[in-house]
């Protein structure tokens, strides 16, 4: 597993939050706290990501405290157990929160409506595209290869969910895929196989380079 790095922007200056290797109750993963002054130009990070509103935007510009959560999950309970822990923190006044894993980055409001919705690993994801594919990335963090899927195969929103949807298999009902396996999902009449990438858009030394690989989807009618 990759250890997750996790960025919460405060506008106020005293934040009731631990600073070093600390244990919260109820939460058996081993966290890193730290606070850190302003980042000058951090509502454009979140801007590249998602819409904000022209309130959220403001707020994250003139953050004064920037809080850094570290630690690793390997289970499906500790996952679910650090999104409580994410919530908890944004219900406290954290205006949003940056994921270094995936360059993913949510105000408040977005963050804990995909948590209402029960959509964690979606917003946990991001999704990059080449000349001809679309990739996840942050599923290292999961322990799991990244996946892939050729833009021209449909719409890109319908070919997001479809990467999720295999996502979550892979880590949440920790399904075992081989070369050459089906996958039915119930969120598309398509079938797609999947088959072990040689290659990935990203150097072995590059923080996006996924040590466990990438998986393609090939649609099967």
């Amino acid at each position: 597993m990759k250890n997750f790095i996790l960025a919460f922007p405060f506008v106020q200056t005293e934040i009731d939050l631990l600073e070093g290797p600390f244990l919260m109750p109820g939460c058996t993963i081993s966290f890193t706290g730290k606070k850190q002054n302003q980042v000058f130009g951090l509502e454009e990070v979140f801007l590249n990501h998602a819409p904000l509103e022209e309130s959220e935007r403001e707020k994250i510009k003139n953050h004064k405290v920037l809080y850094f959560l570290q630690g690793e999950f390997k289970t499906v309970e500790e996952f679910e157990s650090l999104n409580r822990v994410i919530s908890q923190i944004l219900e406290m006044g954290a205006l949003g929160i940056y994921m270094e894993n995936s360059g993913a980055a949510w105000s408040a409001a977005s963050f804990l409506e995909w948590i209402e919705h029960e959509d964690p690993m979606h917003a946990w994801l991001n999704f990059i595209e080449t000349a001809e594919d679309l990739y996840t990335l942050g599923m290292e963090t999961f322990g799991r290869p990244d996946l892939c899927v050729r833009l021209h195969h449909g719409e890109k929103e319908e070919l997001q969910t479809a990467l999720v949807d295999v996502a979550e298999s892979l880590f949440l009902e920790e399904s075992v895929f081989d070369t050459g396996v089906v996958i039915q999902l119930e969120s598309s009449l398509v079938g797609y196989e999947i088959y072990k990438e040689t290659k990935q858009p990203y150097s072995k030394d590059s923080m996006e380079h996924n040590r466990k690989g990438v998986w393609r989807l090939v649609p099967k009618k």
